[in-house]
């Protein structure tokens, strides 16, 4: 007796020639859709033809009443796609066990990555910068060591507590700023400041000023104190007023004892 073997192929798809389906950059007429079954596999003229599989010049398309929702290509994608997920659900994006999910752009650029450990959303270590106003391209926080110094003669002060942190997002920037002395060196002279600051502000406005929280064991009293930020520098430039309703005058390392207590925050815009 004869037995007849289908190809494995045919059980479980067929290939139909269909109507236009419509791609976000054009309209393929040569194209065919692939269905089956997901149960039982069989071989049907009653399946939507505007519906599955497309084929054109370059890639596989999913088309769904005619549209296509997804497309998988070799040649540049076309960002207008719509992916959509089952009417009222959201979409899901998966990736293997230990793989996060990565988005770049045509020529490969990294944009943001999904860390595997599902803690958020990570940007690239180098910002991709956009020139459009409505995009949130960087995201960052980073640590830093506050030094306080002289204007004239620097001077290696010591510290029980030195933190500085950064969260930068977009083009903002917010700094905190905690120093603790535990003793001043003698040669230390000048305007002081506070260094090590990792970003620098936009180049408008020219000076951007922050706000000291408080600011304990100063040799001299002061009313208001901040701290300044000229353009082109990230180092910071104590300022206040001694006497109310005065001139803004610059904190002078003599004003500075051994023991001063100092907590900063400023937020200014970066150029990029």
């Amino acid at each position: 007796m004869k037995r007849w073997i289908l190809p494995t192929f045919a059980l479980f798809a067929v290939l139909y020639a269909t109507d236009a389906i419509t791609q976000s950059s054009a309209t393929f007429t040569s194209v065919y859709t692939l269905r089956g079954s997901a149960g039982q596999p069989a071989i049907s003229t009653s399946y939507d033809k505007r519906d599955g599989l497309f084929f054109p010049t370059a890639g596989v398309g999913v088309s769904v009443d005619g549209i296509e929702r997804l497309g998988l290509t070799t040649t540049a994608m076309t960002p207008t796609v719509p992916i959509m997920g089952p009417t009222g659900n959201a979409l899901a994006l998966g990736s293997a066990a230990g793989q996060g999910i990565t988005f770049s752009t045509n020529n490969g650029t990294l944009r943001m990555t999904v860390p595997s450990d599902s803690a958020g959303l990570t940007f690239p270590t180098t910002a991709a910068i956009s020139t459009n106003a409505y995009t949130l391209d960087d995201y960052r926080e980073v640590a830093f060591t506050p030094v306080v110094r002289g204007q004239t003669v620097a001077g290696t002060n010591t510290y029980s507590t030195q933190t500085g942190t950064c969260t930068k997002v977009g083009r903002q920037v917010t700094c905190h700023i905690v120093v603790i002395m535990t003793s001043k060196d003698p040669t230390m002279a000048g305007s002081v400041k506070i260094i090590g600051m990792p970003y620098v502000p936009a180049p408008v406005p020219v000076v951007v000023q922050g706000t000291f929280v408080y600011w304990v064991a100063m040799a001299t009293a002061w009313v208001t104190m901040s701290g300044s930020l000229v353009n082109g520098s990230s180092d910071l430039l104590l300022i206040g007023n001694k006497v109310a309703s005065t001139n803004i005058v610059t904190v002078d390392s003599a004003d500075i004892t051994g023991t001063t207590q100092l907590l900063f925050s400023i937020t200014f815009n970066t150029l990029t």
